[in-house]
C-alpha cells in the first residue's frame, strides 16, 4: 500500500509458468524476421503483479552489417 505495509492478497502464492515459442526466417544473409509468443501455463489465482494477460506477441526485423 501507499504507507509502505505489506498486505497480504489471498490466492497469490503459488507457481507461474510461462512458455515461449520463437519462429525464425532468414529472408537473406542480411535481413531477417523473427516471431515470439508466449502465454501463461499455470496461473495463481490472483497475480497483484499486474501482469495479467491472455498472450504476448512480438514481431522483430534484423538487419546484419
Amino acid at each position: 500500500n501507499n504507507e509502505g505495509d505489506k498486505v497480504i492478497i489471498t490466492g497469490s502464492k503459488g507457481l507461474t509458468l510461462n512458455t515461449t515459442a520463437f519462429i525464425l526466417y532468414q529472408l537473406n544473409k542480411r535481413n531477417g524476421i523473427e516471431l515470439s509468443f508466449g502465454a501463461p501455463a499455470i496461473v495463481r489465482e490472483q497475480r497483484p503483479d499486474g501482469l495479467t494477460r491472455k498472450f504476448a506477441m512480438m514481431v522483430e526485423y534484423s538487419f546484419r552489417f
